[in-house]
Parts: structure tokens; sequence; C-alpha cells
């Protein structure tokens, strides 16, 4: 399993929509974190585009939560948008339905 990430950015001002395709993992992490450490303190709100990730290391899920305290703090929220089944699969199990906003 690689560790490669593809990030499409798409910017609407206070809101931006992030395209995720490959694999978050421990090593691929950091460059989302660092995309979003770009927004400005305007962005209040992340939509996550993850029908193309491949697998999601507990590591990524750690980072999601991270970001989602970050924009809460600014008065805003992530969104995960349509999670294919491998990835629904384990936001179920983990019942992470409770901590994100899912679109299916």
């Amino acid at each position: 399993m690689g560790d490669e990430l593809d990030i499409t950015l798409n910017d609407e001002g206070s809101k931006v929509t992030y395209t995720l395709v490959g694999n978050l993992t421990t090593i691929s992490g950091p460059y989302l974190k660092d995309e979003v450490a770009k927004l400005g303190d305007d962005v209040k709100d992340i939509d996550l585009e993850i029908n193309g990730l491949d697998y999601i290391a507990e590591s990524g899920f750690d980072l999601l939560q991270e970001i989602d305290g970050e924009l809460k703090a600014k008065g805003g929220k992530l969104t995960l948008l349509h999670p294919n089944e491998f990835v629904a699969d384990i936001i179920d199990d983990l019942d992470l339905k409770s901590v994100f906003t899912v679109v299916e």
C-alpha cells in the first residue's frame, strides 16, 4: 500500500473543498495538514471529497479530528463527502459519525 495522496483544492471563499485521491497515512497526512495551514483565518468550513481514498490509517483519522477541532474553534466544521464503501465501513466501525459530519 503506497503513501501517495493527491490533493485538489476548490476555493469558494469562506468554504473550501479538497478532493483527496489515494491514501491518507502517517506519511501523506502532513501534506494535507500543510495545505489546510495555508488557508486564511476566514475559512471556517472545509469539505473533503473522500470518494477517491483507497485507505485511511488511524493517523489519518487523527489528523481529520485535529482539523475539525481547529475549525470548530472558529465556529466552522469539517464535512466528509461521499466516502466509498471501504472508507464508509471504517467510519461506521469506529463510530466516527458522532465525530464528523458525513454526507453519503
